[in-house]
C-alpha cells in the first residue's frame, strides 16, 4: 500500500460510490481538442520545413540531418519515459499512481511511432546519403580497421533486423498494456491488471535490452570508433529524466483546463516531483561515470569523443550540462513546496526538457565538425536556427499524435481496481 493510512482505504473501499462524481465525463474526457492538434500541425510542418530546406537549399545537409536526428532521438526517450514508468508502475503494484498512468501510455504508445521516425536519417544515410551522418555506412570507410573488426555487427542487414526487432517489442509491450487498461475501462475486470502485471515483469526485461542496444544503434554508432558500455544506461537515463518531466507537462495543463479534479492532486504531484529529483541524480551519476571511466582509461577511441566536445565553444554546453541537467533541477526540487505546486512544477519540467533537448544537441551535433577540415571550426552556435527548427518541429508533431491520443480516452483508467487507492492517496514525507 502506497503511503496511504490504512483506515482511510478501507473508509473508501467500502464506499463503492464515494468517488463516483469524480468520474464523471467532464472531468475525465477531454472534449474537441482538435484546435491544439492543429497548432502542432503547424508548429511541426513550419519546423521541420524550415530545417529541412535550409539543410538541403543551402548545403548544409549534414547539419540537417544531424538536427533532425538529435529532435528525433529526443522525443523517441521522452516516450520510451513513458513506458518505463508505465512498466514499473505495474510490475510494483504502485496503486498510488493510477491517476497518472494513462498519459504515461500515451506516450508509451507512441514509442514506435517515433521510432519509426528516428530511423528515417539512418535509413537515409543507408540507401541514399552514403555515409553522411553514419561513418560506417560510408563506402571510404569500408577498409578501415576498427570498421572491418565491427563489421558483423555494423552492417546494413543486421542494423535493419535490430531496428525492427526494436519495431516489434516496443509494439508488442505498447499494445498489450494499453489494450488491458482500454478494457479494463469497459469490463472491470480485474485480473487484466494481474496480466499487465505479468506482461510487465518480462516487459521490463526486453524494454531494458532493447532500449539499450537502440542507443547503440542510433546514437553511438554515428561514429564507429567510439564505444561506450555505459551508453545504453546513459540514454535510459535521459528517457526517464525526460519522461516524467513530459507527463507533468500533460497532467498540469489538464488540471488547468478543469480536468482531473481530485484525480491528480498535490499529493501526486509531490510524488511525481520525487521522480524529477530521482533521474536527476541518476543522471548525474551515469553521465559522471561514464566520463570519468573514459578519463581514467585513457584509450584514444574512447577520449577521442570527448576532445571533440571540449573545444569550438562544446566546452561551454558541457559545463552547461553539468550545472543545468545536475545542479539547478537538484537544488529547486529540494523544496517540497515546489514538488507540490503545479505552477513550479511544471516551470521545472520545462527546464528539464529544454535541458534534455540540449543533451541530445551534445551528442549528435558535434558530428558535424568531425567530417572535413572546413568544419572543425563549427560552433554550437552556428546555425543555431536550424536546430532550434528540428526540435519545435519534433516536439510538434510528438505533440500532435499525443494529443489525439489524449483527446481520443479517458484521461485515467476509469475501473482499475486500486483507482480508491489512486484517490485517496497522501504523502506523509
Amino acid at each position: 500500500m502506497s503511503s496511504i493510512a490504512a483506515h482511510e482505504h478501507e473508509t473508501v473501499l467500502h464506499d463503492d460510490h464515494s468517488y463516483d462524481h469524480l468520474l464523471r465525463d467532464s472531468n475525465v474526457r477531454m472534449s474537441g481538442g482538435g484546435s491544439l492538434s492543429t497548432l502542432f500541425v503547424i508548429v511541426a510542418v513550419v519546423g521541420l520545413g524550415a530545417a529541412i530546406g535550409s539543410g538541403f537549399m543551402s548545403g548544409g545537409k549534414l547539419h540537417a540531418l544531424a538536427s533532425l536526428q538529435m529532435a528525433a532521438m529526443g522525443c523517441l526517450a521522452i516516450c520510451l519515459g513513458g513506458m518505463f514508468f508505465t512498466l514499473a508502475m505495474h510490475l510494483f503494484a504502485a496503486g498510488w499512481s493510477v491517476t497518472l498512468r494513462r498519459q504515461l501510455e500515451n506516450l508509451m504508445v507512441l514509442a514506435p511511432v517515433m521510432l519509426i521516425v528516428a530511423s528515417i536519417v539512418p535509413l537515409y544515410d543507408m540507401f541514399l546519403g552514403d555515409g553522411t551522418l553514419y561513418l560506417w555506412m560510408s563506402q571510404k570507410y569500408k577498409s578501415n580497421i576498427i570498421l572491418e573488426e565491427k563489421h558483423s555487427y555494423l552492417n546494413n542487414t543486421f542494423f535493419l533486423v535490430r531496428l525492427a526487432l526494436y519495431f516489434v517489442v516496443w509494439t508488442i509491450i505498447a499494445m498489450q498494456l494499453s489494450g488491458f487498461s482500454r478494457k479494463q475501462d469497459e469490463n472491470g475486470d480485474k485480473w487484466l491488471s494481474n496480466k499487465a502485471r505479468f506482461t510487465s515483469a518480462w516487459g521490463m526485461l526486453a524494454f531494458a535490452l532493447t532500449t539499450a542496444f537502440a542507443a547503440f544503434d542510433l546514437l553511438m554508432s554515428m561514429d564507429f570508433r567510439f564505444f561506450s558500455t555505459m551508453w545504453g544506461v546513459y540514454y535510459f537515463a535521459s528517457a526517464a529524466f525526460s519522461g516524467v518531466a513530459a507527463l507533468v507537462l500533460i497532467v498540469v495543463p489538464l488540471r488547468r483546463a478543469g480536468k482531473l479534479e481530485g484525480l491528480v492532486t498535490s499529493e501526486h504531484l509531490h510524488d511525481v516531483g520525487k521522480l524529477m529529483f530521482t533521474f536527476t541524480v541518476f543522471w548525474a551519476y551515469i553521465a559522471f561515470s561514464q566520463y570519468f571511466l573514459i578519463w581514467y582509461s585513457n584509450v584514444p577511441e574512447e577520449t577521442a569523443w570527448y576532445f571533440v566536445r571540449k573545444r569550438d565553444g562544446w566546452q561551454y554546453v558541457f559545463f552547461l550540462l553539468a550545472i543545468g541537467h545536475f545542479v539547478v533541477p537538484f537544488l529547486i526540487l529540494l523544496f517540497r513546496g515546489v514538488k507540490r505546486s503545479p505552477t513550479a512544477l511544471a516551470l521545472v519540467a520545462i527546464w528539464m526538457l529544454f535541458i534534455h533537448f540540449t543533451d541530445m544537441f551534445y551528442i549528435v551535433r558535434p558530428m558535424v565538425t568531425t567530417r572535413t577540415s572546413e568544419t572543425m571550426a563549427l560552433s554550437p552556435l552556428s546555425g543555431i536556427w536550424i536546430d532550434l527548427c528540428a526540435v519545435l518541429g519534433m516536439v510538434g508533431l510528438l505533440g500532435f499524435f499525443l494529443s489525439r491520443r489524449v483527446a481520443s480516452l479517458a484521461l485515467i483508467p476509469l475501473r482499475d481496481p486500486r483507482l480508491p487507492e489512486a484517490i485517496s492517496h497522501k504523502n506523509y514525507i
